[in-house]
């Protein structure tokens, strides 16, 4: 993911709810959303979300670009 495309995604989320200040989150996407849908955390999810996942802050948030929503929020153990 280029900077442009992560600090845009960064706001869109951040304009949703509070976001580490002091940390670049590591992004992953869904792309197979029947191989996680076992997790509880995944459930929701389909192809093209993302995953922000803050691992000093120890949280993990689901967040769908296309509607604009978060649909998950989760400690990372």
């Amino acid at each position: 993911m280029k900077n442009k495309e992560l600090q845009k995604l960064i706001e869109d989320v951040g304009d949703l709810i509070v976001l580490p200040e002091d940390e670049i989150p590591t992004v992953a996407t869904v792309n197979d959303p029947e191989k996680l849908s076992e997790q509880a955390f995944f459930a929701n999810a389909k192809e093209g979300d993302k995953v922000l996942i803050y691992t000093n802050a120890r949280k993990a948030i689901l967040y769908d670009p296309v509607a604009g929503k978060i649909l998950e929020v989760a400690p990372l153990n």
